[in-house]
């Protein structure tokens, strides 16, 4: 008699989990599972709420960026969505940099910019890019 093949869930194997997702490769494959979690974090992670559905928009939102770079014949990792809170990718090795546009001042950007106030609309959008380090709290990269 054959063997059963796996579950789909027993060829994961889980390879990152950061605040916000979850990097699993498939068992046998080039590709990864990206999963959104629920989470929203603040502060380097120290302030942490889990917001219902979080996950599934964030999902909608990646999918469609990648889907008009796709468009636009920009090459990227994406496959396709795989599920509400997931999409199927190629494994890549990542840039750790960490992209923020900010449209509304409030966080480490007071801090960096005391001469603004909590909740100013900035206009233009501003652009910040870190370095993604863990250990050095993801410095702004100048």
């Amino acid at each position: 008699m054959g063997r059963k093949p796996k579950s789909e869930e027993a060829r994961l194997i889980t390879l990152a989990e950061g605040k916000t997702k979850i990097v699993r490769l498939i068992r046998g494959t080039s590709r990864v599972l990206i999963e959104s979690k629920d989470d929203l974090t603040a502060g380097d992670g120290a302030r942490r709420i889990t917001v219902p559905e979080k996950g599934i928009l964030a999902t909608t939102t990646t999918c469609n960026c990648f889907r008009l770079l796709r468009k636009e014949s920009v090459p990227t990792h994406y496959i396709g969505r795989k599920g509400p809170r997931a999409f199927l990718a190629n494994r890549v090795k990542m840039f750790p940099i960490e992209i923020v546009a900010r449209k509304i001042a409030t966080g480490s950007y007071l801090r960096r910019n005391p001469n603004v106030s909590e909740g100013e609309t900035l206009n233009p959008l501003v652009w910040e890019f870190f370095l993604k380090d863990d250990a050095r709290h993801d410095p702004l990269m100048l």
